[in-house]
């Protein structure tokens, strides 16, 4: 017998005798704040999306939202991944981001894997990436992106600030809130990918030295927009 044999047999057997603690669920009821709680749950989101490193913005009114855009837009760059009009919360957001003077960028990726390979080059630099959100989850301070056909990824990932639109009926107390509300099919059907972001992407090496932006945008910006009525 090799020593690569024995080692791999004294991992076997080592196996053989591990035990597994007996574990016990501890399932919490899913609660669905009432509306006489929206404030507090706005302020819980608040508090723990910018304690997650989040940068979050509550205008008031949609030209409050335009001007945020706007200015966002000038601290990043003139440049944006975005998703498609119809998959952004946000009314004439093709017209606001004419008048910003934003060149848009609305991935549709090839199959062939040069055509593919060079859209990905040409997406590499820009600063700025505007999606939409399913939801926010209050007690954690996350936002749900939900990615599919036209929804890319890359929106999200690639650059190194991403704008949320996130409207602010949308926002859960908890994530045992968000699924009671959602069924499987409506969180799986035209959708490729589901993901809980929490605050910016954050990096540890060995020494627990954080580093933001090495695996995804190192700032997070969270627009909450009003409800539809308070939003002329």
């Amino acid at each position: 017998m090799t020593t690569r044999e024995e080692t791999l047999t004294r991992i076997r057997q080592a196996l053989q005798t591990g035990r597994l603690p007996v574990a016990t669920p501890n399932d919490r009821p899913a609660t669905l704040t009432p509306e006489s709680d929206r404030a507090a749950r706005l302020a819980l989101f608040v508090r723990e999306a910018q304690a997650n490193g989040s940068e979050v913005f509550q205008p008031a009114t949609l030209d409050d939202v335009v001007e945020m855009l706007h200015e966002l837009m000038k601290q990043a760059g003139q440049q944006a991944i975005t998703w498609p009009d119809e998959d952004l919360p946000l009314p004439n957001i093709r017209e606001i981001l004419f008048r910003a003077g934003v060149t848009r960028h609305v991935p549709n990726l090839p199959t062939e894997a040069a055509l593919r390979r060079q859209t990905w080059e040409n997406l590499d630099g820009i600063r700025v990436g505007i999606t939409g959100t399913l939801a926010g989850v209050a007690d954690t301070g996350s936002i749900v992106v939900q990615s599919g056909r036209h929804r890319s990824r890359a929106a999200s990932l690639l650059p190194e600030t991403h704008i949320a639109l996130l409207p602010i009926e949308r926002l859960y107390p908890s994530l045992q809130a968000f699924f009671a509300a959602h069924s499987p099919q409506e969180l799986t059907q035209n959708s490729s990918n589901l993901v809980f972001i929490t605050g910016p992407s954050r990096t540890a090496d060995i020494e627990m030295i954080i580093t933001r932006g090495v695996h995804g945008p190192k700032r997070l910006c969270v627009i909450l927009l009003p409800p539809v009525g308070l939003a002329a």
